[in-house]
């Protein structure tokens, strides 16, 4: 049976959204001041805001990718047990080389050996995390998404969308409540990407490529953009306004989730096939786990870039912020290349395939 070719419209999606992630980072890690309203700054502050909100529409759109296909497959621990792996590596690669040539980047060298505790990885990566707890939900999600109807899912999804999205946005902008957490009700990022996942799910069952309106939801997403660019002009006219924008930044933004559902309905609509697209798409995690290091980051956003220069100008913070982060993108998409997908594609394969078979030996004789 011939293989169905990767449609790359999902792929350059892929790669957007992994582009808007690093600008996230150039815009939350970099060295302009964002956490202080200065008047002086608002403009460059604004669009440090716009850059904080695209990076986790972003997250979502990468994360419902991801799911939509997940959604019509049956479980693989190769899928988790790649990631984990993979992980693993860049983490102790980049651990030892800074160890081996820049260890001045390294803090808390002197217990090293504790980094490798409970698991081999020095540092942690919260998307990654959250994930893994995905695909490992993921037979449990089929299940429900293949057995459930379509209305049935429709009130999960609409019930885990006012616990996950709308509970932790009211907490976090009216924030006076004595000992109350949206925690309370279930909310984590892995949980989060839980309900994206159901998203995609329901997306992909209801089959409703026919149905969309390129129109409509190119108007949907003109309006999200429009009142989230008023928001962000609204509220940083003052320093007691500016308390509410911290929104911006966070994962569970309802109208952020709202906006990449119509993005992605949208490329929904296309297909086609580009080989270098669809080669390019296959090292989105490793430019993530490359520039979201957490011993790169600080060199990346603090030591090798500048972006408080620009602090007084919005189009240079802007066009700085853009350059540097295509820099990086490129840079850690070549280093990946180089360095998963052709000096340790063989070792990672390998070790993939037999970690893979334990556990699925396992899990088969617990199920006997």
């Amino acid at each position: 049976m011939k293989h169905k070719e990767r449609n790359s419209s999902f792929e350059l999606l892929r790669i957007f959204s992994m582009f808007f992630i690093v600008a996230h980072h150039y815009a939350f890690y970099g060295t302009f001041n964002r956490t202080n309203f200065v008047f002086s700054h608002v403009s460059a502050l604004r669009v440090n805001l716009i850059f904080l909100f695209f990076g986790k529409v972003a997250v979502d759109i990468f994360v419902m990718i991801g799911a939509y296909f997940l959604s019509g497959k049956i479980f693989n621990f190769k899928r988790p047990v790649n990631l984990a792996i993979t992980t693993v590596i860049y983490s102790l690669s980049i651990f030892s080389l800074l160890m081996a040539f820049a260890p001045e980047y390294i803090w808390n060298k002197e217990k090293w050996f504790q980094a490798l505790l409970p698991f081999p990885s020095p540092t942690g990566y919260w998307f990654v995390d959250s994930y893994l707890f995905m695909l490992l939900m993921m037979p449990i999600l089929n299940l429900c998404l293949k057995n459930f109807s379509l209305i049935k899912i429709k009130y999960i999804i609409t019930l885990l969308f006012i616990l996950w999205s709308l509970f932790p946005t009211f907490t976090t902008l009216f924030n006076y409540k004595l000992d109350f957490d949206a925690g309370n009700f279930g909310y984590s990022s892995g949980t989060y990407f839980l309900l994206i996942y159901i998203i995609g799910g329901y997306l992909r069952k209801k089959g409703i490529i026919s149905e969309i309106s390129l129109s409509k939801e190119i108007l949907k997403i003109i309006f999200l953009v429009s009142i989230s660019v008023m928001y962000v002009i609204v509220f940083t006219r003052s320093t007691t306004l500016f308390s509410f924008t911290s929104i911006m930044a966070y994962l569970f933004n309802p109208v952020s989730l709202l906006l990449a559902i119509s993005i992605f309905k949208c490329f929904l609509k296309f297909d086609f096939h580009n080989n270098f697209i669809n080669y390019l798409s296959g090292s989105m995690f490793g430019v993530y786990l490359l520039h979201e290091n957490s011993f790169i980051r600080p060199i990346i956003w603090q030591k090798l870039s500048d972006s408080s220069q620009y602090s007084n100008n919005a189009l240079e913070y802007l066009m700085y912020g853009l350059q540097i982060s295509l820099l990086v993108f490129v840079a850690c998409i070549a280093i990946d290349i180089l360095f998963r997908r052709i000096l340790l594609l063989w070792p990672i394969a390998k070790l993939t395939e037999a970690v893979s078979r334990i556990l699925a030996r396992i899990t088969k004789k617990e199920g006997a």
